[in-house]
């Protein structure tokens, strides 16, 4: 009987929590849609390359070359079984994005929770999900989703299952394919391993280092041998470095800093709590709000107490960083650190006023309930939106391409993978010159049969830094406008797509 009532009691004492839950997988499920397939070049090379990876074959799809895929493989080996059984239905696909997101929040949540009184944990769990930041990537199929989800995974199994102080062989395998996974889906990952890895040395536990290096080494190997074999060196976005790191010391820290008030404006003023809602003219005020909310977040990073706390400083350290001095800066690459910005602000305020005294969990709640507040208005507009918006992109375009075009066509364009997801064409993205006239001419050499422009948002470099991928459109652009090598032969000025074929 007592065991029955202790379940009972657990359970009353969770139905709100459940309840909350419940209401945040359908508004996740509902915003689904909120970007279009093929909004993000990002949505389908991944599900092209799960594809690939369902034949046994890591080439690109959309090469002409058949040369492999190195761009990381961990997002298409995620997400290689929902489309096996979704195939063209995308909206399923969408929905398992969805639901990947969620789950690892939540699974953050299960990890972090035990640092919560019992009366705070509603606001913490509502703080970490419910804003329209996280609802407007819910249902995009891009690597930040998937990342959040093995990470936070890996956290469970160590800390939660306590795995970091019972290692068998068994599951320093399991901990080192998850590790390798986590590499392979965004490079970040490998700042979690060396997290883990150093949190075994300063225990002195070697063996277990060994195990689990050693097991990240062999799931990560096909990979390597791939990358090594097709470009002489294993990449990880290495080329992108250099662009920050080739500029002048004091260039490089005025990046930082413009990188690190970016992505802290965003955290504080745009994403956990919606300032424009309430001052449409923020002004001042979101510097009063970025400096508030500094002070929680310094306060709970600087005093860390327990095993899983060191991890997570060491990595929030180490990722913010990362990110600081990254070359190019975008919103979404926020999105990982998200969970751990209110981890540590939450546990910042109960630094600031002592749980026992529910001062903490005034400030908590008031705190959660102007986020919330904040957000309702965006999240209705990304529902409807959601609701109201295509599956898929518009494609006139590629479905133009397809009619007018052979199968054995090459095509010339910086959208190459979206191109071959609408027509199953293949082709290259550049044909490297140094003018028109060279461009042309080896073009010809290559059999080219049309010239594909699509009006693209690149990512944001970092400041001070030029960016070779927009240079390169822009250069791409300037020689098919060329009028005695390229005739125009398309244009629809709705999609942004302009085709040309050689003269």
């Amino acid at each position: 009987m007592n065991g029955n009532n202790s379940v009972r009691t657990w359970f009353t004492g969770n139905i709100f929590t459940f309840a909350g839950l419940a209401g945040i997988l359908l508004i996740y499920g509902l915003s689904s849609n909120y970007l279009a397939f093929g909004h993000y070049d990002d949505d389908v090379k991944w599900v092209l390359m799960a594809r690939q990876f369902l034949r046994f074959s890591y080439a690109s799809p959309w090469s002409f070359f058949h040369t492999p895929e190195l761009t990381n493989w961990g997002t298409a080996i995620i997400i290689a079984p929902i489309v096996a059984v979704a195939g063209n239905h995308v909206l399923l696909i969408k929905l398992f994005m969805s639901g990947l997101l969620l789950s690892g929040i939540v699974l953050f949540y299960s990890v972090t929770r035990h640092f919560f009184a019992d009366h705070e944990l509603p606001f913490y769990l509502f703080a970490l999900t419910a804003n329209s930041f996280l609802l407007s990537f819910s249902g995009a199929i891009i690597s930040e989703s998937a990342y959040i989800f093995i990470f936070s995974a890996i956290l469970y199994l160590l800390y939660n299952r306590d795995w970091l102080n019972q290692l068998t062989p068994v599951r320093a395998l399991t901990v080192g394919a998850m590790c390798s996974l986590l590499l392979l889906t965004r490079t970040a990952g490998l700042l979690l391993i060396a997290c883990i890895g150093l949190e075994f040395l300063l225990k002195r536990e070697y063996k277990n280092l060994f195990f689990v290096a050693a097991a990240t080494a062999l799931f990560s190997l096909p990979y390597f041998i791939v990358s090594k074999t097709a470009s002489g060196e294993v990449s990880f976005y290495n080329k992108y470095w250099t662009l920050m790191m080739a500029l002048p010391v004091k260039t490089i820290f005025e990046s930082a800093v413009a990188n690190a008030l970016y992505y802290w404006k965003g955290l504080t003023c745009l994403t956990h709590i919606q300032l424009v809602s309430f001052f449409p003219r923020a002004g001042i005020i979101k510097y009063a709000v970025m400096a508030g909310l500094a002070a929680p977040f310094i306060l709970g990073i600087i005093r860390i107490r327990s095993r899983i706390e060191k991890t997570l400083f060491m990595y929030t350290v180490s990722y913010g960083a990362l990110y600081v001095l990254w070359s190019y800066c975008a919103p979404r690459y926020a999105l990982p650190f998200y969970p751990l910005y209110i981890f540590w602000v939450f546990r910042g305020i109960q630094r600031i006023a002592p749980s026992k005294t529910y001062v903490a969990f005034a400030i908590m709640a008031t705190l959660t309930v102007v986020s919330v507040l904040s957000n309702v208005s965006s999240v209705k507009e990304i529902i409807f939106s959601s609701l109201r918006s295509p599956v898929l992109i518009s494609h006139e375009s590629y479905d133009w391409l397809a009619a007018h075009s052979k199968t054995d066509d090459l095509i010339v364009s910086m959208d190459i993978a979206r191109i071959h997801y609408f027509t199953g064409r293949k082709g290259v993205s550049f044909v490297p010159s140094d003018s028109s006239s060279s461009f042309a001419a080896r073009a010809k050499t290559l059999n080219a049969a049309y010239f594909f422009i699509r009006d693209s948002e690149f990512t944001n470099p970092a400041p001070h830094v030029r960016d070779p991928i927009a240079m390169q459109y822009k250069k791409f652009i300037s020689f098919v406008a060329d009028k005695r090598y390229f005739a125009p032969l398309y244009i629809n000025e709705s999609e942004g797509v302009r085709i040309f074929t050689l003269r």
